[in-house]
Formats: C-alpha cells, structure tokens, sequence
C-alpha cells in the first residue's frame, strides 16, 4: 500500500479517565469521651442583718418623719424642729467563701419607710472585712426605738478562679483535642491505604476496547481536523456523501498508528496520585468539639469568664492530616522533587508510568498509560489500491505539499531506482516520483489478483518437480500449498527482485523416543550422583 503518514499531538486529552467511588470512613470519636469541662463558678449571696437604733438630743418624737435627721413636720414656734442620729457605720462585711469579691448589693427594708444610701464603697479601693457608713435619707420609726434591715451583697468569683477553671478547661479541651487528632490521623491513614489497595485491584479492560477507543480519538482527528479540512458540509446529506468519498480513497479501516514515547515532551500532563478532601471530616471534628464547649459555656452566668469571652481560644485546632509519618521508605520518600507513589502491604504492583509520574488510568494496561502521556501518534492511512494518484490529489488540497512543490527535484545516488519507463529517478520533480511510485504499486495490485500457477520451476532447487501434479492456481497473495512447504537450498533469501517472490528459511524439529546416554560424575564419598 501507498500510505499516507501523518502526526496527531497530544491524542490521549479526549480520553476519559476512571473515578473511583469510594467513601471514606469517618474517625471514630464515640469512642472518645466529651471533655471534662469545669462548670463556670456562681455567684453567691450573703445577709448581713443591721439594725438602726432612734437617737435623738432634744427629745425628737419616734413617729415622726425626718429626712437626714431633721424632721419633716415643725410646729409653728419652732426654729428648725428635733433632730436625730442620721448616719451609722456598717462593719464586719466578709465573703462568704475565699477569693470571691464583690458585684452588687441591695438593701431589703421589710417594707418599712425609709431611704437609705450608702456614703463609700470600700470593696472598690479597699480589701475584706469591709467597713462602709449608710445615711439616713428619710425614716418613720413609727413609735419604735429601732429598725431592723437587711443587707444583701452578690459575690462573684475573683479573676484567680476564673483564671483556673479557664486553663483547667483547656487544658482538659486540649487532651480530647489530641485524642481527637491522633484518631482522625488514623481513619486519614486507613482510608488512603484502603484506597490505594482498592485502585491497584481495579480490573482491567480489555485491551481490544482500549486499542478501539485509541483508534476512534485518532480517526476523529483525522477525519475531522484533516481529511475534512476546508470542506464545507452544511447538512448531513453532505456528510453521508464526503464520508464515502474519504472511504473510497483511503482504507480507513487499516489504519495504523505508532505512539510516540513521552521522552520526546517529558511531562505533557503533571499529575500524581490524589485521595480525595479529607477537609469535610476535620471539620466534623472541628464542630463536635465547639459544639460541646458551646453547651458549657453558653450556660455561664458570668459574662466575663474567660471561656466565654473568647470561645475560639479552645476550639481544636487541627489540621489536614499528613501522611509523612505514616510512610516507609528507604531514603528521600518525602522529596517533593521526586515522583513518589503510593503502595500498601496488599496493593497490587503499580502500574507502568507511577515512577515518572505519568498520568494513569485505574482502569487501562501499560499501553493506554502510554498513550495518555504521549505527545504524539504517527498515524499511517493506507491508500486504496488504484486510488493513489486521488489520494495525492486529495492531500494537495487538505494538508498542502510543503516541500514537495513542482520545484522540488528528487535527489539519489542509486542508479537503480528507475520508473515504469526506465529513466532513472534523480533530478525528476518530487511530485512526479511519487506520482510514479503511486502507478507502481497499482501495477503490482493488477499483478496481485490475476492466477498464475504455482510455483515456479524458477522457484524450487529441481525445476522437474513443477509439472501438472504439483502446481496449484492461485494469486499470489492466495497461494496455498497442498503438500507442505518447498524447502529452498541455502535457507533464507533476502534480496528478492520480483514481485511475491518466495523466500523463506527452513526449520523442523522432529520428536524422538531415544534414550540418549550422558556423562555423569558421583561423590567418591556418598556415593551419589553429583
């Protein structure tokens, strides 16, 4: 055949890649116990019972009203009416409990009729016991010597405790946090090795599919981007016509295409084995763990506690899960300059390519990997036996002939290489040496097809053996030999000159039943044979 050669780059890009489905595991924190958080510290509340006395110096009456000591209602004739004891000191004021300090106060008067305020605030500058003066604002003893009142402080605890439960607290989030961690590392693990394992044991397809499919990304290139070049086909009915013109002309169906190795573009496609987001799982364990310091400290009467206050200082902080201490190697397996792969005790052996980091097919052989990495293919067409010079006419306007214009003069140093009419080749126009060539081989097709008989007295060492018994009708391509082989003299024969011409090197190995004798040595010592 006349073929027509052609180059196809990067044929694998239109190929489709397997996905493994796999879910993965989720780590395992039920067994993990909540983290034992301290509850946030109450406040606690004291009564300090007093009770204020009626003092008067100039016989004041004990149902009268007064305001800061002074009374209320004067009687005509008096100045500025009686007066009584007004101000007071409160002492002995402590918390209930150690290191709880002061927050508020209130006073309960058991619904008597007075104003009370107090005069300092010693709990603000001062240290416990507190000591603090009260005034009388206005009072009615309504006829009795004295009245009793209540006191009621609110302590709350001092920054020290606050800031105890607030390290114990981490310190406790910290250690679950670790466990968390460690636990989430392991399911990382397990899962990569498990899908590891699964990938090298995916099954493979069969190698006619993924040869077919190989042929179809080429044909689409060929037969779209090439042969159909230029061409306008506004409706299918053209499409239908043109793809019978193309099929007449060339033998689509015996294409053959050569791929290149991927040294000639090293690296066309980067990749390297992936195991999918592990983020979704983090951060399941990223919101467990808030989420149960949230309970805690959303139920905090104290708005200042430091949990509280700024939640996201406990909060884990994990991250995505390395597999760097998790890998065995034997010097240099964590160099990201390398093209390291992945492999467990029950994976299958990787594939062709894992080592250089080619692009892989879980599902494909060596030679689709191959194929997927290769910059190119070298896709041969054969030409249709008689359609050669429509082929070289057809590619004119398809492909152009750069370098093989009418100016282009075929240039050889062999006198042999003569055309149909016997001139020789060198310093005919290209274009016309291929066209010659083209009416070559649609000779040697006519040769082909017509019978002759066979074989030849030419063709055997003793021309007296070809007689009427012994020759068979066939063409050449067709010749069948009823009685075996003819043995050439002298074996194989290279340089043939005519058209199928016989050459052939004879070898026969013949079974036998001999038992044939054969040189043996024995141990001077045991005895047995060595």
């Amino acid at each position: 055949y006349l073929c027509w050669q052609t180059y196809v780059d990067d044929p694998g890009k239109d190929l489709g890649l397997a996905r493994l489905i796999h879910i993965a595991k989720p780590p395992d924190n039920d067994t993990i116990p909540e983290a034992e958080l301290i509850p946030n510290p109450e406040m606690i509340e004291s009564m300090h019972p007093f009770t204020i006395p009626f003092i008067t110096t100039d016989g004041a009456d004990n149902d009268e009203p007064f305001n800061n000591g002074n009374e209320v209602d004067i009687e005509l004739g008096e100045w500025d009416g009686d007066h009584i004891t007004y101000q007071f000191e409160v002492t002995g004021i402590l918390p209930p409990k150690s290191d709880y300090v002061y927050d508020s106060h209130r006073i309960d008067y058991h619904g008597q009729t007075l104003a009370i305020s107090l005069q300092d605030e010693p709990w603000k500058t001062g240290a416990a016991p507190y000591s603090f003066k009260i005034n009388l604002d206005s009072v009615n003893f309504q006829g009795k010597d004295s009245i009793n009142i209540d006191f009621v402080f609110k302590w709350k605890p001092s920054n020290a405790i606050l800031d105890l439960v607030s390290k114990k607290n981490q310190e406790n989030t910290a250690e679950r946090n670790a466990k968390l961690e460690l636990e989430f590392k392991k399911t990382y693990v397990e899962n990569v090795k498990e899908r590891v394992k699964l990938a090298s044991k995916i099954q493979q397809r069969p190698s006619e599919e993924l040869r077919e499919e190989e042929r179809i990304v080429i044909y689409r290139k060929l037969i779209q981007d090439m042969l159909s070049n230029g061409i306008s086909m506004p409706d299918d009915r053209t499409r239908h016509v043109v793809a019978e013109l193309i099929n007449s002309i060339f033998d689509v169906d015996k294409m053959l295409y050569f791929v290149a190795p991927e040294w000639w573009r090293p690296r066309l496609h980067q990749s390297q084995q992936q195991f999918g987001e592990t983020q979704p799982l983090l951060q399941k364990v990223k919101t467990n763990a808030a989420n149960a310091l949230a309970t805690v400290t959303s139920n905090s009467i104290i708005q200042n506690f430091t949990l509280a206050a700024s939640p996201a200082t406990t909060t884990p902080t994990l991250s995505s899960p390395s597999l760097n201490s998790s890998i065995v190697g034997w010097g240099d397996v964590n160099s990201e300059t390398r093209d390291n792969y992945y492999i467990t005790e029950d994976s299958e052996p990787a594939k062709l390519g894992s080592s250089l980091g080619w692009l892989l097919q879980l599902d494909g052989d060596n030679m689709r990997n191959a194929f997927l990495n290769a910059p190119w293919v070298k896709a041969v067409m054969p030409i249709r036996p008689g359609r050669e010079e429509a082929a070289i006419n057809w590619l004119k306007g398809v492909e152009g002939f750069n370098g093989i214009g009418p100016a282009d003069i075929y240039n050889s140093n062999n006198p042999n290489e003569k055309d149909l009419n016997g001139n020789p080749y060198n310093g005919q126009p290209l274009i016309q040496v291929l066209m010659d060539l083209a009416r070559k081989i649609e000779k040697k097709h006519r040769e082909g097809i017509e019978n002759k008989q066979f074989p030849k007295k030419a063709d055997v060492a003793n021309p007296e053996l070809v007689d009427a018994e012994n020759v068979v009708t066939s063409a050449p391509i067709d010749r069948v030999y009823e009685h075996g082989f003819y043995a050439l003299k002298d074996g194989f024969k290279a340089n043939v000159s005519d058209h199928y011409e016989i050459f052939d090197q004879w070898i026969e190995i013949l079974p036998t039943d001999q038992v044939v004798p054969v040189e043996v040595k024995y141990d001077p010592k045991t005895g047995r044979q060595v």
